[in-house]
């Protein structure tokens, strides 16, 4: 029972929630782009596609839970899984790989984006790490002076 309670807490219910935000995401912008082009993304195969990358992320997601390895390790491990989960998810298993040079345009767009993203929340946390710290009360070395 703990297991399924882990399973759901730590993989199923995150993926849940980036599938529900990325599948959003994507019928905003399909709504939103005034044409009579629909993105193929929101069809049954596209969902499913959606589903499969959630959920392989939700898993590389549990890297940022060992405390041992440093921020920067875990983030560059974490980005290693993301561009593999989104080149398998949606280049190989979407069958995108057959527009060539525009999938590897798609696969380094991502890539900046993510890196954009992650140097943002590393110096957002940096930040508040810094601000969290107290200044420690100043000890005198040499007896009474203060």
């Amino acid at each position: 029972m703990k297991a399924i309670k882990s399973f759901l807490d730590k993989i199923l219910f995150p993926a849940s929630l980036m599938f529900t935000i990325l599948a959003f995401l994507l019928g905003t912008i399909s709504y939103s782009t005034e044409s009579s082009y629909e993105l193929p993304v929101l069809g049954l195969k596209g969902m499913s596609l959606i589903l499969l990358f959630s959920l392989i992320l939700a898993c590389v997601n549990l890297i940022f839970r060992v405390k041992t390895m440093h921020i920067i390790a875990r983030t560059a491990i974490h980005f290693a899984g993301f561009v593999a989960d989104f080149v398998i998810s949606f280049i190989l298993i979407g069958g995108y790989y057959s527009k060539g040079t525009s999938a590897l345009m798609i696969v380094f767009i991502v890539s900046l984006i993510y890196v954009f993203i992650a140097c943002l929340t590393l110096a957002f946390r940096a930040v508040f790490k810094a601000a969290k710290k107290k200044p420690e009360e100043y000890r005198s070395q040499f007896g009474g002076m203060k």
